[in-house]
């Protein structure tokens, strides 16, 4: 059957993006033993106030054109239009990243009073300011990989890319004892490396000459919309931080980083599939009854993504047991709602399907922006009751709303006959072995270790009973007008 065949194709393209990302995110994990033990809870507070504000910057400079990139690309097969289409966004979203830059190292002593009450950090910023140009060649060249479904010559970029970053970073945090701004200089080196190599390997593709204005123009049209949605992401991913350093203290701040950075364990597998499944289902856009492929790949994430949630929530307090260090360990409290947001993010990303085949990117813009209003209020309103505990909950909640909004508003566009009660059903499985382990298992014991292990396999055939997915969906079988030499 096509959507088996598909889906076997995504599988196997995940699995290698899941390398890649694993390798490229795993880089925040593998740190935190570092930073847990060199820095204290205020200075991981101030890092991560600054890396959510260079993450606002690039995501800003974007413009939305990788999604619009993504779409033009496959519009035609001719390689010159498509690499009209890769110079046109690499040059504007490059201009765009040097000019916030520049804002940055300008205001650099007024965000550092902000961030931590004096001027003193204004060094930090101007360093964290120097990677958001430095970004925009990897992002287009992991991007241009991906269009062209190559997925071992992304995961060599990543690994390249995430040992070098690692390596700087030890280098100058540990060896040459530069504190916090050895951080960025780590950064810094490792992309400025990286930009020199990929503006050589890719001039072919962004030469000025293949500039075009009238592509941009169309672009931008299409990419703009989606400028406030990615704006909308980053504030209910992000924006907390600042809630939390205003309510409460940079200290909270660095607890709350730190259960994030961990539930990002559950996001290495959901960024693999996303990488995979954008171009895979553009690809397929044509074929027939394609929308039962769409459909059946909620399915299957439904069950596969919340038994990793399940897993990573089960067995938190060991993550942080060895990932961390003992000031450190209530912050656990923040994990549950922290990894199923992850969950609900790569939910949003399968609602918006629909619109985005038909260009519609309206739609995914409100949606953005219905979450993110709903995780101010709810930040304003959760942080002084239960401070990083109500931010988690407000990012969780956020998300649900803004998911379940895109796939009500996605209907009329491409209609996709997805079965709700599979994801209805997974979602209450973590659920329920979650308040199982939470309210009668305890945390660290050998034996209540062993019990999460049996109730986390346990959740395999236990969701495998209301997804209604079986291995015939998934075995390629003959219709009437297959060939049997097809």
């Amino acid at each position: 059957m096509q959507a088996a065949r598909h889906i076997r194709q995504l599988a196997g393209d995940s699995a290698v993006y899941g390398l890649s990302g694993v390798v490229d995110r795993l880089v925040a994990v593998l740190l935190i033993p570092l930073y847990t033990r060199v820095f204290t809870q205020a200075d991981l507070g101030v890092l991560s106030l600054l890396d959510v504000t260079v993450t606002l910057a690039a995501t800003v400079a974007v413009l939305g054109l990788d999604s619009a990139s993504s779409r033009w690309y496959y519009d035609s097969a001719d390689e010159n239009d498509r690499r009209a289409t890769i110079a046109s966004s690499f040059w504007c979203q490059l201009a765009a990243a040097v000019l916030l830059a520049a804002v940055l190292l300008i205001f650099a002593p007024w965000l550092s009073r902000w961030f931590t009450g004096s001027a003193d950090h204004a060094s930090l910023v101007r360093l964290a300011a120097i990677t958001i140009p430095l970004t925009t060649v990897t992002r287009v060249w992991n991007g241009l990989l991906r269009y062209q479904r190559r997925p071992w010559a992304t995961l060599v970029l990543s690994t390249v890319r995430a040992l070098g970053r690692v390596g700087l970073i030890v280098w100058f945090v540990v060896f040459c004892r530069y504190a916090l701004p050895g951080v960025f200089l780590g950064r810094i080196t490792n992309l400025t490396a990286l930009s020199i190599v990929g503006i050589v390997l890719l001039w072919p593709w962004l030469r000025l000459s293949r500039f075009d204005l009238g592509r941009l123009k169309a672009m931008l049209r299409f990419g703009l919309p989606l400028a406030p949605a990615a704006l909308g992401i980053w504030v209910m991913a992000s924006s907390d931080r600042f809630i939390l350093v205003a309510l409460c203290d940079r200290a909270e701040v660095g607890m709350y980083d730190m259960a994030a950075k961990l539930s990002t364990v559950i996001a290495l597998g959901i960024a693999a599939f996303q990488q995979a499944w954008t171009p895979l289902a553009y690809s397929i856009l044509h074929e027939k009854n394609v929308e039962r492929t769409y459909a059946r790949v909620l399915d299957v994430y439904s069950l596969v993504g919340c038994a990793m949630a399940t897993a990573v929530v089960l067995f938190g307090p060991l993550l942080f047991r060895v990932m961390t260090t003992e000031p450190f360990y209530p912050a656990v409290s923040c994990l549950p709602a922290l990894v199923f947001a992850h969950f609900f993010a790569g939910a949003h990303f399968l609602a918006g399907l629909a619109s985005r085949i038909a260009k519609r990117s309206m739609p995914l813009a409100w949606s953005v922006g219905l979450g993110a209003a709903v995780n101010v209020v709810l930040n304003f309103a959760l942080i002084p009751l239960w401070g990083r505990d109500g931010a988690a909950l407000a990012t969780l909640l956020s998300y649900v709303a803004t998911t379940i909004y895109l796939f009500a508003a996605s209907r009329g566009h491409h209609p996709i006959p997805y079965r709700w009660s599979a994801l209805l059903g997974c979602l209450a499985m973590s659920a329920g072995l979650i308040l199982t382990a939470r309210l009668w298992v305890p945390p660290m014991s050998p034996v209540g270790l062993a019990v999460r292990a049996a109730l986390l396999l346990a959740f395999v055939p236990l969701g495998y009973w209301p997804i209604g997915l079986r291995w015939s969906h998934l075995r390629p079988t003959r219709t009437k007008t297959d060939s049997p030499n097809s």
